[in-house]
């Protein structure tokens, strides 16, 4: 099922993650074919780790499509690769594949950035039309899965949840920034702040949250409406005391998780 966004995105760098097999092959040298001007290569799971951690990292927002293969029982495996992409790129689009069906990577749908699924019954020239309808922003995700998917986690988000966990105003803008998809990195250079600080205040809200990873805090945020903020509901949304000379919190670093 195919949503409207107003959004377009110019893919630099396209990612097959999963094993070098002849489907794998196949498949990517079709995408070189139709994806002209894009960079399209495969790599498998640790290759995929070491790639997110280097400078042949596309940056730009929304300029990086991963597709996660899917086969078998992998989508337990793919859950820290997610975490990660999400975590290091920008607004990364995610694209699941080769999904078999009522297997658990019909769950993953869920996740930010996930804007396309793809049974492994889909036929080559469909998922190339979905591919293009996720490059001019739409998602590309069977109905079916996206009515079960709302009818399974839709419910009013509690306002009182958000205004009485003793935000401070610096976590109040890194769960903005968060809820729009935007990295550790970006945060730091749009708040001026450096990564470390960034990663510490995420850390903190993990706690005052209740989550344990960096997905979970962004459907939180977007939930209880970070992502839809303006200044003023910004202020409703602190608790704890504005400081207007608020220190960089500075202690040891963390993993890459947050």
């Amino acid at each position: 099922m195919a949503t409207s966004d107003p959004v377009l995105f110019r893919i630099q760098q396209l990612v097959m993650v999963g094993r070098r097999n002849l489907d794998n092959r196949v498949l990517l040298e079709t995408l070189r074919m139709h994806m002209d001007g894009t960079e399209c290569f495969i790599l498998d799971d640790d290759d995929f780790r070491r790639y997110l951690l280097s400078d042949q990292l596309e940056t730009s927002h929304g300029g990086l499509m991963v597709l996660f293969d899917c086969t078998g029982e992998r989508s337990s495996q793919l859950v820290p690769l997610m975490e990660l992409a999400f975590a290091n790129a920008c607004q990364p689009l995610l694209v699941l594949y080769q999904c078999g069906i009522g297997t658990g990577s019909e769950n993953l749908i869920s996740w930010p950035g996930v804007r396309g699924f793809f049974h492994d019954t889909v036929l080559a020239a469909d998922m190339l039309r979905g591919l293009d309808a996720i490059c001019a922003g739409e998602y590309w995700i069977p109905r079916l899965l996206v009515i079960r998917h709302l009818e399974q986690t839709r419910i009013k988000p509690d306002r009182r949840q958000a205004l009485d966990i003793g935000l401070t105003p610096r976590e109040a803008e890194i769960l903005v920034q968060l809820s729009g998809g935007y990295s550790n990195q970006d945060i730091a250079d749009r708040l001026e702040l450096s990564c470390h600080t960034i990663k510490t205040h995420v850390y903190n809200l993990f706690r005052k949250v209740g989550v344990s990873n960096r997905v979970q805090l962004v459907n939180w945020a977007r939930e209880h409406r970070f992502d839809d903020c303006d200044p003023g509901m910004l202020r409703l949304l602190v608790t704890a005391p504005l400081n207007p000379l608020e220190p960089e919190v500075e202690t040891e670093s963390h993993s890459s998780e947050a």
